[in-house]
C-alpha cells in the first residue's frame, strides 16, 4: 500500500535542530493500521547539512497512538536522524526485495548490463554513454558505494553488484575520449 503522506516543511530543519518526533496526516483514511509507519528517516549528508531527504520506514507492528477521520489519520512518528555520503540513495538500498537485475539496471544503461560478466566490455560500452547521462550515473553510483561502504551492508550479492557497477562506471571515465 502507497502511504499518501502530508510532507512537514523539512528545508529548515538540520541536525542539530531535528525533533524527536513529528506528527504527520496520511491522507488516506482507509490504511489499515498495521501499514502505518512508525518512523520517518532523516538523512544529512553531513551533521550541518538541512534535512536532504526523509524516508517513510513501514512498521507491520500497532502503532500505538493515531487519530482516524474520514479524511484523514494523524499519526506521531519517531525521527531517528542518520548521516550518510549519499541520501538520494538510502531508499533504493533499503528495499528488501530487489534482486541484482534490479539493482544493475538501476545503475547501469540496459546495453552496458547485456555485457555482464565482461567487466572490460561493460566500461567500454559505458563510455560512449552521452554526457548528462554518464554524469548523473556516475554520482548516482558513487553514491550507492559510498553509501554500501559507509552503511556496512552486509548483503554480499548487493555489495557485489553495486561494487560491480561502481567499478565499470569509474573504469569507463578513464576510457571516455572526452
Amino acid at each position: 500500500t502507497a502511504l499518501h503522506i502530508r510532507r512537514f516543511p523539512s528545508s529548515s530543519i538540520t541536525f542539530a535542530n531535528m525533533p524527536s518526533t513529528v506528527t504527520v496526516s496520511v491522507t488516506d483514511a482507509t490504511v489499515p493500521s498495521l501499514d502505518l509507519p512508525t518512523h520517518l528517516v532523516a538523512c544529512f549528508s553531513t551533521p550541518r547539512a538541512r534535512v536532504f531527504r526523509t524516508e517513510i520506514i513501514p512498521s507491520n507492528q500497532p502503532i500505538p497512538s493515531f487519530t482516524r477521520t474520514n479524511q484523514n489519520i494523524t499519526l506521531p512518528l519517531v525521527i531517528p536522524a542518520i548521516t550518510i555520503p549519499h541520501p538520494p540513495s538510502l531508499a533504493f538500498l533499503l528495499l528488501q526485495d530487489l534482486s541484482e537485475n534490479d539493482v544493475a539496471f538501476q545503475m547501469l544503461p540496459p546495453n552496458v548490463v547485456g555485457e555482464f560478466p565482461n567487466a572490460a566490455a561493460m566500461a567500454q560500452v559505458m563510455s560512449f554513454v552521452g554526457n548528462e547521462e554518464f554524469e548523473r550515473r556516475m554520482v548516482w553510483n558513487g553514491g550507492m558505494w559510498r553509501n554500501v561502504l559507509g552503511l556496512g551492508l552486509q548483503n554480499e550479492r548487493l555489495v557485489g553488484v553495486v561494487r560491480t557497477a561502481w567499478n565499470v562506471t569509474a573504469d569507463a571515465r578513464r576510457l571516455r575520449p572526452y
